[in-house]
């Protein structure tokens, strides 16, 4: 088998190929969510997908239609590039994009009725004209829309670029067309607005993305390359270990050891977890800019719990981490923060996929991540509230200030005693006391 080139590394996708798809494995329950939304007499035929930033939305829109089998047909439409003026825009949007998945389908299309450019009449030829013969062509089968970033749909609305019902009257749309499905991709950012793609969206429309467990992570690095050279289980479990699942993270990974596997000029050579050791630093270099923005975005007390996390492992890798020892280190560091402050904090670290709290302590998932930390996370860097001192200091400054007080009376004292030259004293007469027999 001739040696695989650099330019055909499966992990790193070019950016001028739009059709190229990313390596993707697991996403199960995501599937299987979507599955019941779309199929389910009781759902209204829509989901969204939340998660944060590079978790892999795209990715599994992408996927769609390697789940689904021929009888649903899967409209990718991203919103990150595009701009609307009107409704009537983005309802063209939504119809040109049908097409093209038609057509590459091979359905004819000289059926569906041509597109009307006025706002006012857009809806009733989406509703009366182009839906219906869309379903004529595609014969029973299901039409999913997959429109990924759907946030900006929100900030089309917000800016009036969309009509206040634009959402109610997405809905009509799927509940007169049972046949028609909408899945919206959102960053976790949008979580507390969801209620305004009301009605369209309900509380159980909804599923969070979450990072990849060991074993999807152990076919993510493993499956693209199979074919080519082995990577051993504890190489992919170590790759586990230093990203924590994150799926951009562990694609780093898979790019540098295909790299790293070229580079040993010879095939089949068998990649080690010593290997994942040595790129990890290339990986690390790659991810600062990720890591930065986490840590940006993780908020100030969050920003002290990682903190002190990072330092309580690194002094002492055996013990346990738990709250009250997070609690004591930040009173030593005069950063304190009180229970309640920290556990709430642990709890957004953990939503976040940061830290993971177990019966075993609290620890950070992905040890790529702690090694930035120990390199960047400095308490200096974290604001205190203005106005504010810390009770250790608060303490030593009264102290201070009494030692102050007290050297100043016994300056004042000193300097008011009277002269000793111009003291007479004067002799008592002394009694003795007799007591009788």
């Amino acid at each position: 088998m001739d040696s695989p080139s650099l330019f055909t590394n499966p992990y790193r996708l070019l950016d001028a190929d739009d059709t190229a798809l990313p390596p993707f494995t697991g996403r199960i329950k995501a599937f299987e969510h979507l599955y019941h939304q779309l199929t389910d007499p009781s759902s209204a035929g829509v989901s969204v997908i939340l998660g944060r930033r590079d978790i892999g939305k795209t990715a599994l829109l992408k996927h769609f239609n390697s789940y689904f089998d021929d009888t649903f047909l899967g409209v990718y439409i991203p919103l990150l590039t595009q701009s609307i003026r009107s409704e009537s825009d983005w309802l063209n949007i939504i119809a040109l994009a049908t097409m093209q998945v038609l057509s590459t389908h091979d359905f004819s299309l000289y059926k569906l009725p041509k597109q009307n450019a006025e706002d006012q009449d857009m809806r009733r030829w989406m509703t009366d004209e182009y839906l219906p013969h869309t379903f004529e062509i595609i014969r029973g089968r299901r039409l999913v829309w997959l429109i990924d970033d759907a946030g900006s749909l929100i900030h089309w609305k917000n800016d009036g670029k969309l009509p206040d019902d634009h959402f109610t009257y997405l809905d009509s749309l799927v509940k007169h067309y049972q046949n028609l499905g909408i899945v919206l991709a959102m960053d976790s950012r949008y979580e507390m607005l969801i209620p305004k793609l009301s009605p369209l969206v309900q509380v159980t429309d909804v599923y969070r993305l979450a990072n990849l467990n060991e074993d999807e992570t152990k076919a993510l690095i493993q499956q693209p390359v199979q074919s080519q050279f082995p990577i051993g289980d504890e190489a992919a479990a170590a790759v586990y270990q230093a990203s924590g699942g994150h799926p951009r993270l562990a694609q780093r990974f898979g790019a540098a050891l295909y790299d790293h596997q070229q580079s040993k000029n010879f095939v089949n050579a068998n990649i080690t977890a010593e290997d994942v050791k040595t790129v990890s630093a290339a990986v690390q270099k790659q991810s600062e800019a990720d890591f930065q923005k986490i840590w940006a975005e993780t908020g100030r007390n969050g920003q002290l719990v990682l903190t002190a996390i990072t330092r309580l492992m690194l002094l002492d890798p055996l013990t346990p981490v738990t709250a009250t020892a997070i609690a004591d280190w930040l009173i030593e560091s005069d950063y304190p923060l009180d229970t309640t402050a920290i556990n709430s904090a642990l709890r957004g670290l953990e939503y976040d996929e940061l830290v993971e709290n177990t019966k075993g302590g609290i620890h950070l998932k992905s040890s790529l991540m702690q090694n930035w930390l120990l390199q960047h996370a400095e308490l200096e860097a974290v604001s205190k509230p203005a106005g504010t001192a810390t009770p250790r200091r608060g303490l030593l400054v009264a102290l201070a200030v009494l030692v102050l007080v007290v050297i100043a009376l016994i300056f004042v004292v000193t300097q008011q005693r009277p002269d000793e030259a111009t003291i007479t004293h004067t002799i008592e007469p002394t009694l003795t006391l007799v007591t009788g027999s």
